[in-house]
């Protein structure tokens, strides 16, 4: 969750515990935006 308390689903090849500070860049043609509510896809759409 962001400082503002946006969620933010990903995955990673480390360990993270909650509260742990990461820095995330993701090249714009990886990156799935959903509207608010709205199921994301299964993973064999995505």
């Amino acid at each position: 969750m962001t400082s503002d308390g946006t969620v933010i689903h990903i995955r990673v090849d480390e360990r993270v515990a909650p509260g742990d500070r990461i820095e995330l860049t993701v090249p714009a043609e990886r990156v799935l935006v959903f509207p608010d509510g709205a199921p994301a896809p299964l993973a064999e759409e995505a």
